[in-house]
């Protein structure tokens, strides 16, 4: 009996432990009963499908104007391609070092990207998807400019050191040519010239390079004979500069809205000083009052004067010492249109309090202001102006370029100013930079999608641009075409279509394209 009742315990006890260690049981009905849940959360990971809007934190801006295409890079290390609609790339550096400079190599397919990590980096855009195709780490001296003069094969870099060094473009290598900073200053002087600011190729002499220093100093360096030509410096601070066409001169910007001429025969003392803003040919007695022009370009034409294009230069105020100036009327034709970029006269641009810039930082107002003889048209964007860069018919600066438009990069949005529009008109912006320009409402995500049906969208939308176009008034979009035409888009590149629809609170629904 005893050992009966010692195998019932052991029975027991089986039951209790099968009962402890087995899954939970569900009725026989459940739906989920005989499901093995073979997925888990390792097995799915958020990839990118398709980037649309505008590039976050926007650091720079190049533009090819032979391909007609433009490159946005930001401070994550990300570059934006732009093109016809329906061309628009993505490529990020192997770090997230902020982009500092791009440039073009006019007509080769490829471009030059200069990182805050004191890399330069070789891209070719031959293919749908960006290719790096080298890199170069610079470790003692820091990368701050680049210049890569059109057709050359030389890449001029220049550091916070004051040195220039030379790169051959074709096997991206360093060369043994340096341009050192002591060889720059005068044996007279004793100080570093600072850190280089910008680079530029004489445009008749490839054998000159003109090189600008933080302290000032402006020097023509000649490649022949190794040794510097002639030395320019002015007792306000420098910005930049640009070369005429004709490379016997060029024209500097600085602080207080001043644009200084230079001869390069005549280094000891500038052609002319002038403030524009302020108006005449005289320097004004409160010029200390003018913000500091951050760039400037000074293009050729065929028909007429030559343009002269710079950021900043308006009347500054502070809140404890404001400037004010009593507004005029501005007339008919120094009037150009709203927003983005609305433009007054320069009388006009002093109603508006603008702060005073410091450190070279553009002010909280800023603006862009278009010269061409007499006429002076200031145009107010509505963010802060990044970079801005002019649109010419040829990339040679010794030619005549024939600029006919000028593409602003801002801190929130990309404008493109029509230059050859009576009043500069604005060109109605043909990429999606905001998809909660009306808030989104609701989202559906579609795949494999007909072949032809995403590239038919674009025509679409061109069409109802140019009747939106047509409809509103002349003087606030351009009646021309999109200026920026380069890239192809089309079937054979989405293998794959794939569409995102948007619905919005306005009642509009928007096709995005996401296919890879």
């Amino acid at each position: 009996m005893a050992t009966k009742s010692k195998k019932l315990l052991k029975v027991i006890d089986g039951f209790r432990s099968w009962n402890v260690n087995s899954p939970p049981t569900y009725a026989v009905n459940s739906p989920s009963s005989d499901v093995e849940e073979v997925l888990k959360s390792e097995h799915f990971q958020v990839g990118r499908v398709a980037v649309h809007g505008f590039p976050y934190c926007p650091s720079c801006l190049a533009f090819d104007a032979v391909q007609k295409v433009v490159v946005v890079g930001t401070k994550s290390g990300v570059m934006r391609i732009f093109g016809r609609p329906g061309v628009d790339y993505v490529a990020s550096h192997p770090s997230s070092a902020a982009v500092l400079q791009i440039i073009f190599l006019a007509n080769e397919g490829g471009l030059i990207s200069i990182c805050q990590d004191d890399v330069v980096h070789l891209w070719s855009i031959r293919q749908k998807n960006p290719e790096l195709v080298h890199s170069l780490q610079f470790k003692r001296e820091h990368l701050t400019c680049g210049h890569v003069p059109v057709g050359s094969s030389w890449l001029y870099l220049g550091t916070d050191k004051g040195n220039v060094h030379f790169v051959n473009v074709q096997r991206f290598t360093t060369s043994g040519y340096v341009i050192n900073w002591n060889k720059a200053i005068d044996l007279n002087q004793s100080s570093h010239p600072g850190r280089v600011i910008q680079i530029a190729e004489n445009p008749q002499d490839a054998n000159k390079l003109l090189i600008a220093f933080s302290s000032g100093l402006i020097i023509l360096w000649d490649l022949r004979t190794r040794s510097t030509e002639a030395r320019f410096r002015y007792n306000e601070r420098l910005y930049g500069f640009c070369w005429h066409w004709e490379g016997k001169s060029f024209l500097t910007c600085h602080k207080y809205g001043l644009l200084v001429t230079w001869s390069c025969r005549q280094p000891q003392r500038p052609t002319s000083v002038i403030c524009p803003h302020a108006g005449g040919d005289t320097i004004p007695d409160d010029y200390q009052t003018y913000e500091p022009i951050q760039s400037v370009d000074w293009l050729p034409c065929k028909n007429g004067e030559p343009f002269i294009i710079f950021v900043g230069g308006g009347r500054a105020s502070t809140h404890d010492n404001p400037v004010t100036t009593p507004s005029k009327t501005p007339s008919d034709s120094d009037l150009a249109p709203p927003n983005p970029g609305t433009s007054v006269s320069p009388d006009a641009s002093a109603q508006s309090a603008v702060t005073s810039a410091h450190s070279g930082s553009v002010s909280s107002y800023p603006c862009l202001t278009v010269k061409r003889g007499k006429r002076l048209v200031v145009l107010q964007m509505d963010y802060r102006v990044v970079q801005f860069v002019s649109l010419c018919a040829s990339p040679f600066i010794g030619e005549l370029m024939d600029p006919y438009a000028v593409a602003v990069l801002l801190q929130n949005d990309f404008v493109v100013v029509d230059l050859l529009s009576p009043n500069y008109a604005t060109f109605e912006n043909p990429y999606p930079m905001d998809i909660h320009s009306s808030p989104v409402t609701s989202c559906l995500y579609l795949v494999d999608c007909p072949g032809d049906l995403v590239p038919a969208f674009y025509p679409l939308g061109t069409r109802s641009s140019t009747r939106s176009k047509r409809a509103a008034d002349s003087d606030t979009f351009s009646t021309r075409e999109w200026p920026i035409i380069g890239g192809e888009c089309g079937i054979s590149y989405n293998p794959y279509p794939e569409l995102v629809l948007t619905g919005h609170a306005d009642g509009s629904v928007r096709f995005w394209d996401a296919s890879e």
